[in-house]
C-alpha cells in the first residue's frame, strides 16, 4: 500500500487544475492585454505537431506529476525479525546483613557484585535479569540482553546496606518464578551464603512444579550440602566459589548444554521503498515533449518507454565496474603490481585499514612501486587522521623514491603536527588542507589532489566535559522493585 511522507504537496494538483481552467480554449489574443507580446511569445508553445489545448493539457499534468513527486509516494516494507537460541536466565543476590561479613575480602556482598558483573559480561546467548533479595524480592534489571546497560548500571549503583537481617530465599525463587513466566526453559543463579542443615525438600518441590532450574554460587568459604543437593536435583549445577573465572564458566557451560528458547525479536525499523522517480521521470520526459517538435511518434514512444525502464532500475555502474576491476585483477597471476591494484581499489572504495593492511604485504625491489606503496599507506592514514603514521610513511616513501606528491604531503603533515603542538592548550582548530591524492597506478606520476578538513579537539578539557567526568566518578542509589511473594523457607528467620 502506498503512503504519502509529504500529503500536503498535494495543493499542486490543485494548481494544475487551475491552470488548466484559465487556459483551456482561451487563445493569444486573448492574453495579449494581460501580458506583454514577447514574454507571452516566449511562454507560449510551438503549434507544431500537437495542439495548444494538448499542450496545455500535458503542462497540468506535469504539475500533477512534480506535485506527486514532492508528496513522496513509499511503500512500507514488513518489519525484520529474528529468531534466535536463547537461555533465560535471573541472576539472585543475597543481600541480606550476613553478606556484609569481611570474611572474604573486601566483604561477601562485594564478591558477589563481581561475580555478578563476571557472569553478566562472559553471556553470550542469553537474556539476563538481575534480582536483589533478603525477606522480600526486588527486580533490579528485568529480563534482557542490554548487557552493557546492566553493567554500567551496577558499576553506578550502591546496593542497599542491611536491606534486612534475614534471608528467605522462597522470594528469590517466586520472584524468579514471575519474571521467567513467559519463557520455555528458566534458570536461576543464587548468588547467596545460604545457611546449611536446613530441609530444602519445600523449595525442591516448588522448582519442579515451575520447571525452574537452579545453579547455585556459594558466596562463603564453606561448602552447602543441602543446597547443592537443591540445585543438583532441579537439573542446574553447583560451582563452589573460586578467585578465578573457573566457577562462572561451569555454570555458564552448564545452561549452555541445556535445551535453549526460540527467541524472535521484532526490528521495530520501518523500512521504505522510494517511488518518487517514476513521476519525476514521467514529468521529465512529458517536459520534454512538450518543447520539442513531435515528428516522429514512434521514435519518441521508444524514448519513452525506453527511460520508463531505465528509472525503474537501480544505477550502480561503479559497484559494477569495482566488481569487475576486482574479479579481473585477482584473476590474474600473483605478483607485486597485481596487488598493489586490488590495495588500490580497496582504497577508492574507503576501506582504509583493509588497504593499508594489504599494501603492507606486498613484497617488491622496485623504488618507484615501493615508493607509490608508501605512499598510498601514508595517505590511508590521513583518511583516518592519523597524523604521525602518514608522517612516517611520507618519509619512508621519499626514502625509497623521490616522489613530487609524497615530498607536498610531508610540509603538510609536518606544519599540521606543529599547529597541534602549538594549539593543544588553545580551543578548537580547524584548518582546510591541500594534499595530494593516490599515487596514481600508472607510471606517470599525475598530479591530482583532493582537499578535506581535518578537526583536531582540544586536549584542555571544556567545563562540561569537567563536569560529565565528576557525575560519572559519583555512585548513584539503586532503585529496585519489590516483587509480591508469599512463601517462606524454613530458615528464614533464623539470621545466617
Amino acid at each position: 500500500m502506498i503512503e504519502w511522507e509529504m500529503p500536503l504537496a498535494f495543493i499542486g494538483i490543485l494548481l494544475a487544475l487551475l491552470l488548466l481552467g484559465i487556459f483551456w480554449g482561451k487563445k493569444e489574443k486573448s492574453l495579449e492585454g494581460m501580458i506583454d507580446k514577447e514574454i507571452l511569445q516566449r511562454l507560449q508553445f510551438s503549434t507544431q505537431g500537437l495542439s495548444s489545448r494538448t499542450k496545455y493539457l500535458l503542462l497540468c499534468i506535469v504539475v500533477a506529476l512534480l506535485s506527486i513527486t514532492l508528496a513522496r509516494p513509499i511503500t512500507i516494507q514488513k518489519e525484520l525479525s529474528q529468531t534466535e537460541k536463547l537461555h533465560d536466565v535471573i541472576i539472585a543476590i543475597d543481600g541480606s546483613a550476613s553478606m556484609q561479613q569481611t570474611d572474604l575480602t573486601p566483604s561477601r556482598l562485594d564478591i558477589a557484585k563481581e561475580k555478578l558483573k563476571s557472569l553478566i559480561g562472559a553471556s553470550k546467548h542469553l537474556r539476563i535479569g538481575v534480582i536483589l533479595y533478603a525477606n522480600d524480592a526486588y527486580r533490579i534489571f528485568p529480563l534482557s540482553r542490554d548487557t552493557q546497560g546492566m553493567l554500567y548500571v551496577l558499576e553506578q549503583a550502591t546496593f542497599p546496606k542491611n536491606l534486612a537481617k534475614n534471608s528467605n530465599l522462597f522470594t528469590a525463587l517466586e520472584g524468579a518464578k514471575k519474571m521467567l513466566q513467559t519463557s520455555a526453559t528458566k534458570h536461576i543463579i543464587l548468588l547467596s551464603n545460604e545457611a546449611d542443615g536446613v530441609s530444602r525438600q519445600e523449595e525442591a518441590a516448588f522448582l519442579k512444579a515451575n520447571h525452574l532450574t537452579l545453579h547455585l554460587l556459594p558466596i562463603k568459604k564453606e561448602n552447602s550440602s543441602h543446597l547443592k543437593d537443591l540445585a543438583i536435583q532441579s537439573g542446574g549445577s553447583y560451582a563452589p566459589l573460586t578467585w578465578s573465572q573457573k566457577d562462572i564458566q561451569s555454570i555458564l557451560d552448564k545452561i549452555e548444554q541445556s535445551k535453549a528458547n526460540d527467541v524472535t525479536t521484532h526490528y521495530a525499523i520501518k523500512h521504505k521503498k522510494e517511488w518518487f522517480y517514476l513521476p519525476l521521470s514521467l514529468a521529465l520526459i512529458l517536459l520534454f515533449l512538450l518543447y520539442h517538435d513531435i515528428k516522429l511518434p514512434k521514435m519518441h514512444l521508444l524514448f519513452l518507454s525506453t527511460l520508463l525502464f531505465a528509472s525503474n532500475t537501480p544505477i550502480k555502474a561503479q559497484e559494477d565496474q569495482n566488481k569487475t576491476e576486482m574479479s579481473t585483477y585477482t584473476s590474474l597471476p600473483k605478483s607485486a603490481q597485481r596487488d598493489y591494484n586490488i590495495a588500490t581499489l580497496h582504497y577508492r572504495q574507503h576501506h582504509y585499514k583493509k588497504a593499508i593492511s594489504l599494501y603492507q604485504n606486498i613484497q617488491t625491489k622496485k623504488p618507484p612501486l615501493q615508493a607509490k606503496i608508501f605512499h598510498n599507506i601514508a595517505t590511508a592514514y590521513l583518511k583516518l587522521h592519523n597524523l604521525q603514521k602518514a608522517k612516517s610513511y611520507f618519509k619512508k616513501s621519499i626514502s625509497s623514491y623521490p616522489l613530487t606528491q609524497s615530498q607536498h604531503n610531508l610540509t603538510e603533515v609536518t606544519r599540521m603536527l606543529h599547529l597541534r603542538k602549538q594549539q593543544k592548550r588553545k580551543g578548537k582548530f580547524e584548518e582546510k588542507i591541500r594534499f595530494k591524492a593516490i599515487a596514481s597506478t600508472q607510471n606517470s606520476y599525475k598530479q591530482r589532489s583532493s582537499a578535506y578538513t581535518i578537526k583536531l579537539r582540544p586536549l584542555s578539557l571544556s567545563q562540561e566535559e569537567k563536569w560529565l567526568q565528576t557525575l560519572q566518578k559519583q555512585k548513584s542509589p539503586l532503585f529496585i522493585q519489590k516483587i509480591p511473594t508469599s512463601k517462606r523457607s524454613l530458615d528464614a528467620n533464623n539470621p545466617h
